[in-house]
């Protein structure tokens, strides 16, 4: 397993939908969630985003802005715990009627800030319906 040392993007790579749908469970990402945009880190991840960042900073993990393309984005490390959909995604043993329906009912997998006891499921829909409010970035392959 990589270990992600940095949550500078220049080091990184950034995960579309079919790189997180390779990741195992215990595999490290950094996520970058869009500092302007209370609506995503308040309502939609309940401030969890903001209380990791601040026990982050405490440890000296991340949870400090970055910018990106101009925009300020709060990075949080985070370990994949639960990925359900894994095996089925590398073996090929899913449809993409399947996945759709796994889209619709908001399905994902689970995640937990590096240092803390929070986590959260993260919807596949989310990884596109907020494409350019949540990043997802980890090593190169």
């Amino acid at each position: 397993m990589l270990n992600i040392e940095t949550t500078d993007v220049k080091w990184l790579l950034r995960y579309h939908i079919e790189d997180v749908l390779r990741l195992i469970g215990g595999a490290l990402m950094v996520v970058y969630f869009k500092a302007s945009n209370d609506t995503i880190i308040h309502k939609k991840f309940n401030s969890k985003p903001e209380i990791a960042a601040s026990l982050q900073r405490e440890s000296g993990i991340a949870g400090y802005i970055i910018i990106i393309r101009g925009c300020a984005y709060l990075a949080l490390k985070v370990q994949v715990y639960e990925a359900p959909m894994h095996h089925d995604a590398m073996t090929g043993r899913i449809s993409k009627a399947q996945f759709e329906k796994l889209f619709k009912f908001n399905k994902g997998f689970s995640v937990e800030y590096c240092g803390t006891t929070i986590s959260h499921l993260v919807a596949w829909r989310d990884i596109i319906k907020l494409a350019e409010d949540v990043l997802f970035f980890g090593p190169p392959y």
